[in-house]
């Protein structure tokens, strides 16, 4: 099993042992030691805008991102304000679990974000999908480290007295870590099936471990002579943007250095969508206001070589979306970039980890960074017991996935072998996130 400090920041940990290590030198009657089950809110899109509570209840789901057991960076309140803006409210189902009566902040213990989902993909014909967003690479929920099991026992509750469907499935959740291992044991005392659809692994650079963000030799060679290179060319300097106002501005600059490249020319760029782009706009600014965005870009005279997007949540940094100028590709200075900042962010204190967000265990990062993050995608159903048709179902998705997976290796293998063939120089591997 991976270590839990990768995910679980000191302060909870900590706690939370000393607290079971008192109680087993106090023993009392066992009715005094039960905590109360979580009191759990069932609500819409608009919790966290409408009404008046919805401004304490996105300050409480800040305060919890800090000391989840795991972070989750597109949990925050402006990625979920942004998704029902688009979805609409009714498709968000946002499920907060608190601490008995009280509603401080603190007294937040439990965090999910649904999307209601009716796919052609699925033989069911509704579930609830915890990655609610196409933006969002992580879907594991927000649960205080000292009550993960009694949050998500009552949050399965909750569901099944509701008219919500209770068929569940979590993309790109964190693996091995202590929200599945609380979750497995839920499921595994409700004698209810877990089906996990896929795994893989992708790229992590942690801080407690310099071998895992350390190039190789030859690596930091062929760096130098780009980085030497780019430099004859002009100057070369690496800026950092973090207020809202200068997020907004580098964000303009990303949105327009990806739509000059080849995702603005195969209509993949964020800018070639516009709800992708007022999605964009609306997030990172308002994440900026709580210090949860950082915009990394490496410039060439002042102009943006390369722009990289990080959310924070917690100890950990996620990286969002990269750009590069394909007039400079030679140089790779994408790669020069997140060089850059890995090695500011990994000699920071503060910093426990930067997550790649990558799909599989592929691409430059996966080569840059030693490290590797554990992913499962999982269904199951919120009702205690074995339900027909969910292991079913699974099963077939599984296939599907897999199918899809053969067909993405092999779409990949002939668009790499045209580009190898054509290619006479140039970075191969410069960043295609």
């Amino acid at each position: 099993m991976a270590d839990a400090s990768l995910t679980q920041p000191p302060g909870p940990a900590v706690k939370a042992d000393a607290a079971a290590q008192d109680v087993a030198a106090n023993p009392e009657p066992a009715e005094t030691q039960a905590a109360p089950a979580p009191e759990v809110e069932l609500l819409d899109g608009h919790a966290l805008t409408a009404g008046p509570t919805a401004h304490d209840r996105a300050l409480a789901l800040v305060d919890l991102a800090a000391r989840a057991a795991e972070p989750n960076p597109f949990l925050h309140p402006a990625f979920i304000t942004a998704a029902a803006a688009e979805h609409g409210a009714e498709a968000i189902v946002v499920i907060l679990a608190w601490r008995g009566e009280d509603r401080a902040p603190t007294a937040l213990v439990g965090a999910f974000v649904l999307q209601r989902q009716r796919r052609a993909t699925r033989l069911w014909t509704a579930s609830l999908e915890g990655r609610f967003h196409d933006f969002a690479f992580l879907s594991t929920p927000l649960i205080d480290a000292a009550c993960i099991e009694p949050v998500i026992e009552a949050v399965l509750d909750a569901i099944v007295a509701s008219a919500m469907p209770t068929r569940l499935s979590f993309a790109m959740m964190g693996d091995e870590y202590s929200v599945m291992s609380g979750l497995k044991a839920v499921l595994n005392r409700r004698q209810t099936p877990l089906a996990v659809s896929a795994r893989h692994r992708r790229a992590l650079a942690r801080s407690e471990d310099a071998a895992a963000f350390t190039p190789s030799a030859s690596t930091r060679k062929k760096l130098r002579q780009y980085r030497r290179r780019l430099g004859e060319k002009g100057s070369v300097t690496t800026t950092r943007h973090a207020r809202p106002l200068e997020i907004a501005d580098a964000l303009e600059e990303f949105l327009a250095l990806e739509a000059s490249g080849w995702k603005g020319r195969a209509g993949t760029a964020v800018m070639s969508d516009p709800s992708d782009t007022q999605f964009t706009r609306a997030v990172f600014p308002s994440m900026a206001e709580t210090d949860d965005v950082v915009i990394e870009a490496l410039r060439l005279d002042g102009k943006a070589a390369a722009i990289q997007i990080l959310a924070r949540s917690g100890r950990g940094y996620f990286t969002w979306k990269i750009a590069y100028d394909e007039a400079l590709r030679d140089y790779s200075p994408g790669v020069l970039l997140v060089e850059d900042y890995t090695l500011r962010l990994m000699n920071d204190a503060t910093v426990a980890f930067i997550d790649s967000c990558s799909h599989d265990d592929t691409g430059f990062m996966a080569s840059l960074w030693k490290g590797r993050q554990p992913i499962a995608d999982v269904g199951f159903d919120a009702r205690p017991g074995e339900h027909a048709g969910t292991v079913l179902i699974s099963a077939v998705e599984r296939n599907l996935l897999a199918l899809r997976g053969r067909l993405k290796s092999l779409y990949h293998r002939y668009k790499n072998g045209r580009k190898a063939a054509k290619n006479t120089g140039g970075e191969a591997s410069e960043p295609k996130t």
